[in-house]
């Protein structure tokens, strides 16, 4: 090295060490308590600094000090990982200060990391899955390729046991570790499973990038090269995962789903080989009617025997006009497919979203009761829920018309309903559907007294109203009841103010004066229908709170009904026993308008011969 150039290098390196022990490390961005975000940039010559990100409109300009240092403070709408960077002088940088950063092939932008103790997204003290950093060779693409790959928290601790798999697909411009350092797919997932709201499952995201550049997705050069992914991912990637890892190798166990180019690769995969797939997501994303007619002769077929079929979708998402003319052309094919249009942009934020709904369905059961024949029972539709419905679904709405639906909170707030099944499988068979937080078979320590009613009440607005959806014209949106158990009862007091609720059972459960699953006294006010108090005599822990709540209701209808059987009802007998019959006569009564159903709470007289065991009483019924 020549005299000049080591005298340059010692001038750059006091620079930097002067500037190092004048700043120290110029953190960026600093979130403060209040939620707001101070960004800083140093560039002292630079004559305009501006930071651009997705939790704004347009670009916002910094000032700078007399050191040189570039800062502004903004406070984002709501918490949430957001891309942004900055523009110094017309050109467009990422932010030094923040480790952070989107892996993408192009600009890698900066990432804004809100802290919430409540997102999806937040490292939480529950088990931690592992993410493997994989290397396969493809013959598709004659080049060794990397994959990352996800195993839940008990793969390592679980010998011999095998897991499904969900193939999970970056958009255009995103690498295999979008999913993973942008998405977090791995610390979605992880919270999930510790709630009991997902199923533990490995998590496979190979590279979409197809070689040949990413064409337009209306073009029919995009089919050639969502071909040529659907043969890289069956004939190359598939076969890697199977041998290396313990995974259950059927249609039902594997799942795809991508975002943007990703979900177009995602549902031709699925459609071109619904024999080997089960399950299909798509976020943003379309496939034209040219490249279904070409590729797809037996489209209906396909696409009908996918256990999930579901599009997710921001209503300002930059492809929303492309994706609702998708599902019209499934309309028009007579294919079953379900749709979540909620606001949302073209965005990883809404992408997350998206991933965290679909773990919510994978792999759960959507079958016929082997208890009780003739009963569907489907965990997979509506994530959280069971919906209880008959087989023979379209013959009894042909027969009596759209049916009333019923939405059910257990006891405890658990996601365990298998307690009241006898009485959920009664009100099916005389013409209802039910919906009940968690499943059958779910867990009984999972408790969360946040589970809201009212996505149940959005569901079933929802797929009354969407052509496609197998409950289509088939339930009755404007014939809600919502009740539920002890802690359920709390929840179902919590969302009657909303105004689809038609009536409201409450069984062994009262507010009294106590709090509650977000309720409490004043709750009582907002009710606007019918009530009905099931409690089950002076030994039910909920008498007394379930009698004040009586006595302060006097703007509308309310009953209360009182047998002497204990805080646990009788909802776990034949047919729900008493109570449950009970509130199936309620139910006939306020949302079928049957006159035999109402004796028990307007005939005196019958309801002491029938039913003598009784203390009931009654304000403002007509």
């Amino acid at each position: 090295m020549n005299k000049k150039k080591l005298i340059m290098w010692l001038c750059i390196l006091c620079c930097c060490a002067t500037l190092s022990a004048q700043y120290g490390t110029l953190t960026s961005p600093i979130v403060g308590n209040d939620d707001s975000v101070t960004f800083r940039y140093y560039a002292p010559y630079a004559k305009s600094v501006l930071v651009n990100g997705q939790f704004m409109v347009g670009d916002i300009p910094l000032i700078k000090d007399d050191k040189g240092v570039w800062s502004v403070t903004v406070k984002p709408e709501k918490a949430d990982i957001y891309p942004y960077n900055f523009i110094v002088d017309g050109t467009r940088l990422n932010d030094p200060g923040n480790k952070l950063l989107s892996p993408t092939d192009a600009f890698k932008s900066s990432l804004l990391e809100m802290p919430d103790p409540d997102a999806l997204y937040t490292i939480n003290p529950v088990p931690h899955g592992k993410v493997h950093y994989c290397t396969y060779r493809s013959h598709v693409l004659q080049q060794y390729r990397t994959v990352v790959i996800y195993t839940p928290a008990e793969y390592d601790l679980s010998a011999g046991k095998k897991y499904p798999v969900f193939y999970l697909v970056s958009g255009t411009t995103d690498s295999e570790e979008s999913w993973y350092k942008t998405g977090r797919a791995n610390t979605i997932l992880d919270n999930l499973i510790a709630r009991g709201q997902a199923e533990p499952m490995i998590v496979v995201m190979p590279y979409g990038y197809m070689n040949g550049g990413t064409p337009r997705p209306h073009t029919m050069e995009a089919g050639e090269m969502y071909n040529t992914f659907a043969r890289e991912l069956t004939e190359c990637v598939i076969p890697y995962v199977e041998q290396n890892f313990r995974t259950i190798n059927d249609r039902d166990h594997r799942a795809i789903a991508g975002f943007s180019r990703g979900g177009g690769q995602s549902m031709f995969t699925a459609l071109k080989h619904s024999d080997r797939i089960g399950w299909m997501g798509s976020y943003s994303a379309y496939l034209t009617p040219q490249v279904m007619d070409k590729y797809f002769p037996n489209l209906k077929e396909k696409a009908n025997s996918l256990n999930m079929l579901w599009f997710c979708v921001g209503k300002d998402d930059i492809l929303y006009k492309e994706v609702i003319s998708n599902t019209k052309y499934f309309n028009e094919k007579g294919i079953h497919y379900e749709i979540d249009d909620r606001e949302g942009a073209h965005t990883w934020m809404h992408a997350r979203y998206c991933l965290a709904e679909t773990y919510k369905k994978l792999f759960k059961d959507k079958k016929e009761s082997e208890k009780y024949p003739g009963i569907m029972i489907d965990a997979s539709t509506l994530p959280g829920f069971s919906v209880f419905y008959p087989t023979n679904l379209k013959e009894m709405v042909a027969k009596q018309g759209r049916l009333p639906v019923y939405i059910h909170g257990n006891g405890a707030c658990t996601h365990y309903s298998g307690d009241y099944q006898p009485m959920f499988v009664e009100m099916v068979k005389n013409g209802y559907v039910v919906i009940s937080v968690g499943a059958v078979d779910g867990d009984i320590t999972v408790s969360d007294m946040d589970d809201n009613l009212l996505d149940a009440v959005d569901w079933v607005c929802r797929q009354s109203s969407t052509s496609g959806s197998d409950f289509y014209q088939m339930i009755d949106r404007f014939k809600i009841a919502v009740g539920g158990h002890s802690c359920g009862g709390a929840q179902a007091i919590s969302v009657s103010y909303d105004p689809r609720v038609s009536t409201t059972m409450v069984l062994n459960a009262g507010m009294g004066n106590i709090e509650m699953a977000h309720a409490n006294a004043n709750s009582l006010k907002q009710y606007h229908k019918p009530v009905i108090y099931l409690i089950g005599g002076p030994k039910d822990i909920a008498y007394s709170n379930a009698n004040i709540d009586f006595e302060s209701i006097n703007h509308v209808p309310v009953v209360s009904v009182n047998f002497p059987v204990g805080h646990a009802g009788t909802y776990k007998q034949p047919e729900g026993g008493v109570l449950g019959k009970v509130a199936l006569m309620w139910l006939d009564w306020q949302l079928k308008g049957k006159k035999e159903a109402s004796r028990f709470f307007l005939d005196a007289g019958w309801l002491k011969k029938n039913f003598p065991e009784c203390d009931f009483k009654s304000k403002g019924l007509k």
